[in-house]
C-alpha cells in the first residue's frame, strides 16, 4: 500500500498541512505561545465556575440519578438503559426522541466514586477538557490551513480561529452547566477521529486506523450527533488532503464498524435504531409543536434557523430557555422565515458549487450545515424550539470561516498594500475578542445556582411559560425558608405574578399550576382563608391537575378543619364539574368519595353521592348496575338517618330499591325501614 501524504509543500492560501507530520511534537514546540493563551483563555474566563453548584440538568444526570449515585457499580446500568433512565425510570417517554449518552454520565459516577458529590470537581474538569478540545481544535486547524508566515503569530488563521472559539459565548452553557459534558466529549473525541484519520491518511499504519476506530465510538457514546462525522470526516479528507477514494474509504471502514457497534448498543438500551422515536408527546414543554399547524411548524424552524446565525455573529442576548412561547410561532409565509430559509438555501448552493480541493469556506459551510442538521428540528424532534448549546460543534465551521474573513479574504479584497488592509481586520478581530470575552464573563455567573440562572433566564425569556414557572417556584422555595410574614407574603406575592404570567403563556402548564397549589397553600398558612384556597384549587383542577395534586388536598383534609367548605368543595368539584359537566366518572367518584371522608354527614354531599350512583351510565353488566344500585341506596340510607323528612333521599332510594327489584316507592308507603332494606 501506498502512502499518500496530506496535502503539505507550497505555502496555499486556502489549503495545505502544518509544518511536521501531523503527530509531531515538533508542533507543540514551535507554538508555545499559541498553546498558551489557548490554555489559559477557557481557564480565565471559566475558572469561576468552580464555586458553582448542580443546576438545571444536573440534577438529572448527576445529583437526583440513581445510577450516577452509586458510582462504579451503576456503570452497568448506565451503558445498557436511555440516559434518563436513572432518574425518571427505564424507558421514560417524557421528552421527544430518547437518549442513549453513557459516557459523561459515567465519568459523572466516576467523580462521585472518588470524591462524593463535589460539583466544584465537575466543573473544573468541564473546563479542562474544554481548554483540550480548544488545543485539538488548534491542531486539526493548523493541520488543515497552512499559517501564513508573513503574518503574527495571533492573527495567524488556525489560532485566530481557535481563540475565537474558545472565547466564544455560545459555548458558556456547554462549559458552565457540568451536564454540558456530554457536548464537549462528543467533539473532543470527533476532531480527535479527525486528526487520527489524517494520521493513517499520512502514514498508512494500521495502528492509527483503530484507534480512530475506537476514539469515534467514544464520540458517539457521548453524544448522538458525532454521526454527523461520518459526513465531516470523508468532507475534510477531500478538501484538505490529496487522499484517493481508495484510501480514503479504507480511513471510513473503521467510523461505520464504530457506528454499527453504537446504534446496536443503542438499540440493546432504548428498544429502536434511530434517533428518534415514534412518541406522541401531549405536553407543550416536551412538544413545542404540539398545537402548532404544519406551516406553523417548519416556519418557525425556519425562524430559529436565522436566529442561531445572529446569535454566531452577535451572542445577545442570551438564555437557556427557548421554550414555548419564548419563540413565536411563525407561518411559513413571514418575512423572517422566508429569508432564513433563503439564506440558509444560498449558503448550501454556494458551498456545494464551489467545493473543491482547499476551498476552506465550502468546508466551513458544509460542516455548520452538516453538524447542525440533526439538532435543526427538521429531521429529528429536539423537544424545545432552539437551544444556544446547540451550536457548541457547528460553531467551529463559523469560527474557521470567521477568522479566515478576517485574516485572508478581507486584507486581500482591500489590497495588499493598503495599510488599511493590515489594521482593519486585526481592529475587527480584537473587537470581536473582545466583545466574545466580555460577554463569557457576564454570562457565566448566570450559572452559578439556580436562583442566578431562574433570575437571568426569566429576564430574557419573559414570553417563555417554563422562565416564568421557574422564577416563581424559586421565589416560592425562597419564601418557605423565610420566618418573617410580612417578608414571606411578599415572596409569595411575587411568585404569584410570575405563575400567572406563565399560566398565561399556557393555561394548562401542569407544573406552573403545581407551583400555583404550593403558592396557594402557604397563603393559607398565613391568612387561614379556606375560601381562597379552595378557589385556587378548583380553578387549577379545571384547567390541569398536575400529578402532584393530591398531596396537597390529603394535607388539607388531614388538617381536620373546615369540614363544611371541604365538603362544598368536594360536591362541586366532583359532581357538578367532573360528573355533570365534563360526563368524567373516574374522577366525580374520586372528588366525593375524597369530601365523603372529610364529612360523612354533610346532607348536600351525601345527596350528590347518591345522585351519582344512581346517574352513573358506565355500569358494564348486571353485576355493576347492582352494585351502583347498592352504593346509590346505601348513601340514600345515611342521609335519611341524617334527615327523615329529606324528599331527594327518599327519591334515591325508591330509583335504586327499583333497579335491584324492589317496590318502586316503597319507602313512602313503608316507611323508613322498607325503604332502606335490601329486596
Amino acid at each position: 500500500m501506498g502512502r499518500p501524504a496530506v496535502r503539505s509543500g507550497r505555502a496555499r492560501e486556502e489549503v495545505g498541512a502544518a509544518r511536521g507530520a501531523v503527530g509531531s511534537a515538533r508542533f507543540w514546540r514551535s507554538h508555545r505561545r499559541e498553546t498558551l493563551v489557548l490554555l489559559l483563555a477557557p481557564i480565565l474566563l471559566y475558572i469561576d465556575s468552580v464555586n458553582f453548584g448542580f443546576v438545571l440538568d444536573d440534577k438529572i444526570v448527576i445529583e437526583e440519578n440513581r445510577f450516577v449515585q452509586q458510582g462504579i457499580a451503576g456503570f452497568g446500568k448506565m451503558l445498557t438503559t436511555e440516559s434518563l433512565a436513572g432518574y425518571i425510570g427505564e424507558h421514560p417517554n417524557l421528552v421527544a426522541g430518547s437518549r442513549y449518552r453513557p459516557l459523561s454520565m459515567l465519568t459523572f459516577a466516576l467523580e462521585h466514586e472518588l470524591y462524593g458529590s463535589r460539583p466544584g470537581m465537575s466543573h473544573l474538569i468541564n473546563v479542562l477538557l474544554y481548554a483540550l478540545t480548544i488545543l485539538v481544535l488548534f491542531r486539526f486547524f493548523a493541520a488543515s490551513v497552512p499559517e501564513d508566515e508573513r503574518q503574527s503569530w495571533y492573527f495567524r488563521l488556525p489560532f485566530l480561529a481557535a481563540l475565537l472559539f474558545a472565547l466564544h459565548p455560545l459555548h458558556s452553557e456547554v462549559v458552565a452547566n457540568i451536564k454540558g459534558r456530554d457536548e464537549i466529549l462528543a467533539l473532543l473525541f470527533a476532531l480527535a477521529t479527525l486528526l487520527l484519520t489524517y494520521r493513517y491518511i499520512e502514514t498508512a499504519r494500521l495502528r492509527w486506523l483503530g484507534l480512530s476506530g475506537l476514539v469515534f465510538l467514544l464520540a458517539l457514546l457521548a453524544k448522538e450527533n458525532a454521526i454527523t462525522f461520518l459526513a465531516v470526516v470523508p468532507l475534510s479528507a477531500f478538501v484538505f488532503t490529496s487522499a484517493r477514494p481508495r484510501t480514503l474509504a479504507i480511513a471510513m471502514a473503521p467510523l461505520a464498524g464504530s457506528t454499527l457497534v453504537f446504534l446496536l448498543m443503542r438499540y440493546q438500551a432504548v428498544g429502536f435504531l434511530g434517533l428518534g422515536d415514534d412518541a406522541q408527546l401531549d405536553q407543550l414543554m416536551n412538544n413545542p409543536f404540539l398545537d402548532a399547524s404544519t406551516g406553523e411548524k417548519y416556519g418557525t424552524i425556519f425562524y430559529t434557523w436565522g436566529l442561531y446565525l445572529k446569535l454566531l455573529f452577535f451572542p445577545h442576548p442570551l438564555t437557556h430557555d427557548y421554550y414555548p412561547y419564548q419563540i413565536p410561532l411563525v407561518q411559513l409565509t413571514d418575512p423572517r422565515a422566508i429569508v432564513s430559509l433563503i439564506v440558509y438555501l444560498a449558503m448550501t448552493a454556494y458551498a456545494l458549487r464551489t467545493l473543491r480541493r482547499g476551498n476552506l469556506a465550502a468546508w466551513s459551510v458544509l460542516y455548520f450545515l452538516a453538524t447542525f442538521s440533526i439538532v435543526s428540528n427538521l429531521f429529528f424532534p429536539i423537544g424545545t424550539f432552539m437551544n444556544e448549546r446547540f451550536m457548541y460543534v457547528p460553531s467551529v465551521g463559523f469560527c474557521l470561516l470567521l477568522a479566515w474573513t478576517l485574516s485572508r479574504a478581507l486584507p486581500r479584497w482591500m489590497g495588499a498594500r493598503s495599510s488599511l488592509s493590515r489594521w482593519i481586520p486585526s481592529t475587527v478581530a480584537a473587537v470581536f475578542a473582545l466583545g466574545f470575552s466580555l460577554q463569557t464573563l457576564a454570562r457565566v455567573p448566570d450559572w452559578r445556582d439556580d436562583d442566578s440562572l431562574n433570575r437571568a433566564g426569566v429576564e430574557v425569556s419573559s414570553g417563555s411559560a417554563r422562565a416564568n414557572c421557574f422564577m416563581g417556584y424559586s421565589l416560592y422555595e425562597e419564601a418557605l425558608e423565610e420566618p418573617d410574614p410580612a417578608r414571606r407574603r411578599e415572596l409569595l406575592d411575587r411568585a404569584t405574578l410570575y405563575l400567572d404570567r406563565s399560566l398565561a403563556i399556557y393555561p394548562a402548564y401542569a407544573e406552573a399550576l403545581n407551583v400555583y397549589a404550593g403558592v396557594l397553600t402557604a397563603r393559607y398558612l398565613l391568612d387561614d382563608d379556606i375560601d381562597a384556597l379552595l378557589a385556587g384549587f378548583a380553578e387549577i383542577v379545571t384547567r390541569n391537575e398536575p400529578p402532584q395534586f393530591d398531596e396537597f388536598l390529603n394535607w388539607l383534609n388531614r388538617q381536620d378543619r373546615h369540614p363544611e367548605a371541604l365538603a362544598a368543595f368536594y360536591r362541586k368539584l366532583g359532581y357538578d364539574y367532573f360528573f355533570e359537566q365534563r360526563r368524567d366518572a373516574a374522577n366525580a367518584q374520586r372528588f366525593l368519595e375524597m369530601g365523603h371522608r372529610v364529612a360523612p354527614n354533610d346532607p348536600l354531599l351525601l345527596a350528590a353521592l347518591g345522585s351519582f350512583w344512581l346517574e352513573r351510565q358506565d355500569a358494564d353488566g348486571d353485576l355493576e348496575a347492582r352494585r351502583d344500585a347498592y352504593a346509590a341506596l346505601k348513601f340514600a340510607e345515611e342521609g335519611i338517618a341524617l334527615e327523615p323528612t329529606n324528599p331527594k333521599f327518599r327519591e334515591i332510594a325508591a330509583a335504586a330499591q327499583e333497579r335491584l327489584g324492589g317496590p318502586l316507592g316503597a319507602d313512602r308507603t313503608r316507611g323508613h325501614e322498607s325503604a332502606t332494606s335490601l329486596p
